[in-house]
């Protein structure tokens, strides 16, 4: 087990993907996150490398709760959950998400981002409100693993990344932070962290899947917006495709015509 000062999350977060072999599911939760900071060709590398890869992305939204004097007098306790979505914060979220997800070429029909969606879903997005942990984990999960049903199967931990960095700028540039990086070789902090991290994962999928929550609308508008990024992404490889296409034939026509001469 190693404790990290000096270099940065998304540079730990690489090493941890060109060591995984036969883990299928990283597992990205923070309650801040910037994708401009996180090394995305690495995770898309990593994620279309198998078939049976998993990513699931876990960030916080985090507007001030209200309070009540009444309830407080009533019964003492006074903290009342986020009722609407903070609309700067959200749209803060989307686009700090963005950058992550704009390399990633695939169909949108393969990588069906909601979580209310087909079991086929290969990456997974979940918005919680007051979500503050933070953690970068390789897993090995069953390769049928859905969030579509709303409960999580066991999994085993096979490395992990935790403590105070978030993906975000001042984290990466100038913040004193202090990580703790559990190694393939720590066997026995990576049996709680199976346990532990299942539970984490499992908190967010349940306000993100609450009916009416904050969690579950910011849940769907983040979904919509990457959906609608991977559809221009498809969108602009298949304009590529084509202009190659056109390109080579043309090529190929005045080489032949070439030759006809």
């Amino acid at each position: 087990m190693d404790y990290l000062v000096e270099k940065s999350l998304s540079a730990y977060v690489v090493e941890m993907l060109s060591s995984s072999s036969d883990d299928n599911c990283l597992v990205l939760a923070y309650g801040y996150f910037d994708g401009r900071q996180f090394p995305a060709k690495a995770l898309w590398d990593w994620l279309c490398s198998a078939a049976d890869r998993h990513l699931v992305l876990i960030a916080g939204i985090h507007g001030k709760p209200g309070y009540s004097a009444y309830a407080a007098a009533s019964d003492g306790d006074g903290f009342m959950p986020m009722t609407t979505v903070p609309e700067d914060e959200l749209s803060d979220l989307i686009k700090n998400l963005t950058p992550m997800f704009t390399p990633c070429e695939w169909p949108i029909e393969t990588i069906d981002l909601s979580y209310k969606s087909s079991p086929s879903s290969r990456i997974h997005v979940l918005i919680a409100e007051h979500f503050h942990a933070k953690l970068a984990m390789t897993a090995r999960v069953d390769s049928a693993f859905s969030l579509f049903t709303g409960t999580l199967p066991s999994w085993v931990a096979t490395e992990a990344l935790s403590g105070s960095s978030n993906f975000t700028y001042p984290a990466h540039s100038y913040n004193i932070e202090f990580d703790m990086h559990v190694r393939r070789s720590d066997t026995a902090a990576l049996v709680a962290l199976s346990s532990a991290g299942r539970r984490l994962v499992k908190l967010a999928l349940d306000r993100a899947t609450t009916p009416g929550s904050v969690s579950e609308t910011a849940t769907d508008r983040v979904i919509d917006a990457l959906s609608d990024l991977l559809d221009a992404n498809e969108n602009a490889r298949i304009e590529r495709s084509q202009r190659k296409a056109n390109a080579d034939y043309a090529a190929m026509r005045k080489e032949a015509d070439a030759d006809l001469d």
